[in-house]
C-alpha cells in the first residue's frame, strides 16, 4: 500500500508540474525532444506511477462497491459509518473526475436516513 501510495502521489506531482501537456505519447514519440537515458527513465516512471494511480481507482471504486452492499444488507452500521461511506465515495469520484480530465462526469452522493436512501446524481 505505502508503494501503490508513493507511486499514485509521483503521478499528481507530474501532472501539476505538466499540465496539459503531458502526454505520453509525446514523451516517447516526440521529435523535439533528445530521448537521452535520463529522460527515457523519467519518462517509464512516470508511466509507472499512471499505472499505479489507475489500479489505486480501480482497487477504491471495488471497495467502495464491497462497502456500500456490506452497509445495505445489514442494519448494524448507524448514520456515521453510513456518512463516512459518502464522504469516501466523493473523494474517490473526485479522484476520478481530476485524473481522467474528461469534459463531464456523473456525481452519485447516496444520502442516509432511518428509513433508506436516495441517490443525488448531477454533473460536473
Amino acid at each position: 500500500m505505502v508503494v501503490g501510495d508513493f507511486f499514485f502521489a509521483a503521478f499528481l506531482v507530474a501532472v501539476f508540474f505538466f499540465g496539459e501537456d503531458f502526454f505520453f505519447v509525446d514523451l516517447f514519440f516526440a521529435d523535439a525532444f533528445f530521448l537521452d537515458a535520463a529522460f527515457l527513465a523519467a519518462a517509464f516512471l512516470f508511466a509507472a506511477a499512471f499505472l499505479a494511480a489507475a489500479f489505486f481507482l480501480a482497487a477504491a471504486f471495488f471497495a467502495d462497491i464491497l462497502l456500500f452492499l456490506a452497509i445495505c444488507s445489514s442494519s448494524f452500521f448507524d448514520t456515521t459509518s453510513k456518512t463516512l461511506l459518502t464522504l469516501c465515495s466523493f473523494l474517490t469520484a473526485m479522484s476520478t473526475r481530476f485524473l481522467s480530465r474528461s469534459e463531464s462526469t456523473v456525481l452519485v452522493f447516496i444520502w442516509f436516513s432511518n428509513t433508506g436512501f436516495v441517490f443525488v446524481c448531477f454533473w460536473i
